[in-house]
């Protein structure tokens, strides 16, 4: 097998040098040796340096000296290994039976605590911000029951922005357990701006913020538009940064159809739709998913009251672990 030469000189080179650092050579005639890793071993010392203990075939008990492990080798507890003499002691080369060990998943759904599980080598860590509110509409001026007694006038909300996510990969030794999770939640619509989602994030390790709401034109007889939320200031801490997307305009026409803007999407969730209206407000819709904008709501001539837009949808926190 192409490069299967290299592979065993780098052995060889690794057993030598194990061998001289032992301070003299006894391993002659000594056999290679079967055991299991001791079931109370902790993965997580042998990140720290501690090696583990061995429980040799033919032994009952586990013994107290401690077993370096080959470069490039695990050691998880019950494990079944191969050990070969070394110097004065044993070396571990490897594992006699793969066990693989699904990755765990965990979704935060709301803000929590994380723990390291055993033997854990590699994070995956997704984290999606909370999705702006769109904006609502403020009741009209000049009467408090049916439309204005002066004038028909109209008002519209732009969407508020989707919230940013962020994605990283990290090495499990590289982390300090516990960690604090955090989940953003979604802005909450009023008669106003939007309320801003707010930023998920898994310590200090990987971070995103939320959208900001949407705004209102206010109330009028002319044409006037509003702008939709802006994504350009959302903050990531992460190997993988996507934005959120901003929302929709909404518009004013108090002589035709009013709009509501469209909210924006995020990477884990979908946008509240625009709404349109000629008489009666129509209420922002909510947005889907984890992290969308809401859209904003919109008020056509034949009604005077207030209306809020649709909410920001939550955001969330996955954390896959790698064994």
């Amino acid at each position: 097998m192409a490069g299967s030469g290299n592979r065993g000189h780098e052995f060889l080179r690794a057993v030598a040098g194990f061998t001289q650092s032992q301070g003299k050579s006894s391993s002659a005639n000594k056999p290679f040796r079967l055991g299991r890793i001791d079931y109370e071993y902790n993965p997580a010392d042998f990140l720290g340096g501690i090696n583990p203990r061995v429980l040799f075939d033919g032994e009952s008990t586990v013994g107290q000296k401690r077993y370096v492990a080959m470069a490039g080798y695990y050691p998880l507890p019950g494990a079944r290994v191969l050990l070969a003499p070394v110097g004065t002691t044993y070396m571990i080369l490897g594992t006699l039976e793969a066990k693989p060990h699904d990755p765990v998943v965990n979704h935060f759904t709301e803000s929590d605590t994380w723990e390291m599980p055993p033997g854990a080598r590699l994070l995956k860590v997704q984290v999606q911000g909370g999705g702006g509110a769109g904006g609502g509409v403020v009741a009209s001026p000049g009467a408090t029951v049916g439309p204005p007694a002066t004038a028909a006038q109209a008002a519209a909300g732009g969407g508020g922005a989707g919230g940013a996510y962020g994605e990283s990969w990290l090495a499990a030794n590289a982390v300090i357990s516990p960690v604090t999770v955090t989940v953003g939640t979604g802005g909450a619509a009023g008669t106003g701006t939007g309320g801003s989602g707010t930023t998920s994030s898994f310590g200090a390790y990987v971070s995103a913020s939320g959208g900001p709401g949407g705004g209102v034109t206010g109330t009028g007889t002319g044409n006037s538009g509003i702008s939709g939320a802006t994504a350009a200031s959302q903050v990531i801490v992460a190997d993988l940064a996507i934005p959120g997307s901003g929302g929709g305009a909404g518009q004013r026409v108090p002589s035709g159809v009013s709009m509501g803007g469209t909210g924006g999407s995020s990477h884990l969730g979908g946008a509240g739709r625009g709404v349109a209206a000629s008489g009666a407000l129509v209420t922002g819709t909510d947005a889907a998913g984890y992290g969308g904008g809401g859209g904003g709501a919109v008020s056509g001539t034949t009604d005077n009251a207030a209306s809020t837009g649709g909410n920001g949808s939550p955001g969330i926190v996955i954390v896959t672990t790698y064994f």
